[in-house]
């Protein structure tokens, strides 16, 4: 008790100490807020008497930030000033000596870079800006000063270096022109000037940036300037051979200018690679690529000539074809030597262009519609329009031979590959689309074709079995535009089309045509051949399957005719259909097949032993091996049928327990399965059971 008594005192004078504690340090917190809020309001006195100095000093500060940039700005008058003045001591020097007249140049050039760096200092002022003005004015100024001077300088290092690159100096390649390093130094040390003074980019102005779209050609690809001066003198030359009234000016042959403009680009590429590249890449600017640039200011003298011929051109239809096919092969050679930059240069560098303008674009397409036209009806009076394209089977020409291509389709195909080719150049979809709206008017055109000639075999009796020749190359060729239009669709140049065109597939109308008649031909195969089928089906119904013996050669000799009837057609389709046809057909003529028998032969006929055992072993053994040639399970094809004769093989015992379990009704499907049919219902099952007799 003493013990508890002395704990009880232990804990209490604990209790006594802990609330002291809290007590002491509830004061001093108390003492903390109250210094806390004796300064808030110390801060508040002092603020309050802050404020109105404050406001006498804002306008102070602010009439002190005006100050500071009137002396920022004065600082830069005084800097401009004193580049004006250096450039017009330089301007004014006085000398006869060349090596003296290119160092005052280059000074010169390095002065206006200042100018230049000062301009681009104020790329967040307005342009309105009176001081931005004034520098864009000083600026333009000095640059035409500069460039009066640089340009000529340029033009005879130019000489000096081989430069144009012609067959008249040059022997083999450019390595033999005999370039001095000094010369090569100044060439690229003016090359590297001028751009310095190239100002298309500097202020980006539509009355500075050349705008070479009038409605023909190039878009706004800009040419640098040093590079507008080595293309002169080709521009020169082109003008003279091809704008002047000499014999290589002749309306006839476009492919003259054409060639040289190629040959141009590919005699001056090494140079431009080898010296000229490495400068264009060491500086900051804004241009396209070398290589594009030279491109396009040569095809620029190319658009400038067929600018003015297509006038000409256009009032005679084969001038006019015989021009664009030219045009078109060059832009093809082009695309090709530039597809790091495809869309860039079929944008911007785009002969073809010049045709998608109006009246052109509508004689072009007008044109290609009737040469289009002309061609189907050539194709189709072709002695050998329906001949297959391959006669005989051979490994190298496997893919033919699968599908059965007749000449006819292969050449059709071809036109509108060759009307694709020539559309996908173009470069605005909505003119890529006028041609493939044409490729669609040809291919119901030609679906109308073979439809009225397909229309005419029926009047001559001939669409029935056997078909002839052009009957199959008929459905051949619409199978041959079906896989094709499939695949086509898939293709980013079509995807492109169906989605201006709102559609799922721009090709779906024409499927749905070509898809409609190859269904209506293959119909008309099935029903004209189990016409002919059905005849013998109806004479192996009519033996006497209920007391049937195996000696009885009448049915031998019905039943060889029945399988060898299916066996040869079957082997007719093969020889003359296109594979995934005749896959298509095998499962449909199996399936009517198989229908047939079980109603004709297993529905209409009560079976023996031996009847039985001789029917299952013409399904198991004979119609098998005819449809094992097409197909690696011919059971799958007629499974109903196979299990058919598995009912009618059971044994005694077992086939009246299950056609008694049947006859009950309410029966699961477990118990077929137990006797391995998987496809035949109850009702069905109990049908073909009641056809077998029992002794």
């Amino acid at each position: 008790m003493d013990s508890i008594d002395k704990m009880y005192g232990n804990i209490l004078f604990d209790t006594e100490n802990v609330i002291g504690e809290a007590k002491s340090k509830a004061v001093l917190i108390e003492k903390v807020l109250n210094d806390l809020k004796n300064l808030n309001n110390e801060f508040g006195k002092r603020k309050s008497s802050l404020e109105p100095l404050l406001e006498d000093i804002e306008p102070q500060l602010n009439r002190l930030d005006e100050l500071k940039k009137i002396r920022n700005l004065l600082v830069k008058f005084q800097t401009l000033k004193t580049l004006h003045i250096n450039l017009e001591k330089l301007d004014k020097l006085k000398t006869i000596k060349q090596n003296e007249v290119e160092t005052r140049l280059m000074n010169s050039v390095d002065i206006y870079k200042q100018l230049t760096k000062e301009w681009k200092s104020l790329a967040k002022v307005k342009d309105d800006n009176p001081f931005k003005l004034y520098l864009k004015e000083m600026i333009m100024y000095w640059n035409e000063q500069i460039r009066v001077k640089i340009e000529p300088v340029f033009e005879s290092i130019l000489k000096s270096v081989g430069w144009p690159i012609l067959k008249s100096n040059l022997s083999s390649s450019v390595a033999e022109l005999s370039l001095s390093n000094e010369s090569l130094f100044r060439f690229k040390q003016y090359f590297i000037a001028l751009l310095e003074l190239d100002v298309q980019h500097l202020f980006n102005d539509k009355e500075i940036l050349p705008n070479l779209n009038d409605g023909n050609f190039f878009n706004t690809i800009s040419i640098c300037l040093p590079l507008q001066l080595m293309v002169k003198p080709l521009r020169k030359r082109f003008t003279y051979h091809f704008m002047t009234n000499v014999r290589t000016n002749q309306l006839s042959k476009p492919e003259w200018y054409l060639t040289q403009i190629m040959n141009w680009i590919k005699d001056h590429e090494n140079f431009l690679s080898e010296h000229v590249t490495v400068l264009f890449k060491d500086q900051e600017t804004e241009f396209a690529s070398l290589k594009i640039q030279f491109t396009c200011a040569l095809l620029e003298l190319a658009a400038d000539k067929l600018a003015k011929d297509l006038t000409k051109l256009s009032a005679d239809d084969k001038l006019f074809s015989h021009a664009f096919d030219e045009v078109l092969l060059t832009q093809r050679e082009l695309e090709d030597i530039n597809q790091d930059w495809l869309s860039l240069f079929r944008e911007n560098c785009n002969l073809l262009s010049l045709f998608a303008v109006e009246p052109y674009f509508t004689r072009l397409r007008n044109i290609e519609r009737r040469r289009s036209m002309e061609y189907i009806e050539t194709i189709i009076s072709s002695e050998t329009a329906w001949s297959p394209l391959v006669t005989s089977i051979d490994d190298e020409d496997e893919d033919e031979d699968i599908l059965k291509v007749p000449e006819i389709a292969d050449n059709f195909i071809l036109m509108l590959q060759s009307i694709t080719d020539r559309f996908s150049h173009l470069s605005k979809i909505s003119h890529q689309y006028a041609f493939i709206v044409l490729e669609l008017e040809m291919l119901a055109d030609f679906h109308l074709r073979l439809s009225q000639i397909y229309r005419s075999l029926d009047s001559e009796g001939l669409n029935q079995w056997p078909f002839t020749q052009r009957f199959f190359s008929i459905i051949n060729t619409l199978n041959y535009v079906i896989l094709l239009l499939n695949n086509w669709k898939n293709l980013p140049v079509f995807q492109d089309m169906s989605e201006f065109s709102l559609k799922d597939s721009i090709f779906e109308d024409s499927l749905s045509l070509y898809n409609h008649m190859v269904n209506e031909m293959k119909k008309r195969i099935v029903d004209s051949l189990m016409k002919l089928i059905m005849e013998k089906i109806k004479a192996y119904a009519s033996l006497r399957w209920h007391c049937f013996t195996l000696l009885d050669d009448d049915m031998q000799y019905i039943s060889y005719q029945l399988f060898y009837l299916i066996s040869k057609s079957l082997e007719l389709l093969k020889r003359k259909l296109s594979h995934n046809i005749l896959e298509e057909l095998i499962e449909t003529i199996a399936d009517s097949i198989k229908t047939a028998i079980m109603k004709e032969v297993i529905y209409n006929n009560s079976f023996n032993g031996e009847g039985a055992q001789q029917l299952h072993r013409d399904v198991n053994i004979n119609l098998f091996s005819v449809f094992r040639v097409y197909t690696p399970n011919p059971e799958s094809l007629i499974i109903e049928l196979v299990e058919a004769c598995q009912l009618l093989n059971l044994a005694k015992g077992n086939s009246l327990l299950l056609q008694d379990t049947l006859r009950k009704g309410n029966v699961s499907d477990d118990i077929l399965k137990d006797f391995n049919v998987h496809h035949l219902s109850a009702k069905v099952a109990h049908k073909i059971l009641s056809k077998r007799l029992y002794t």
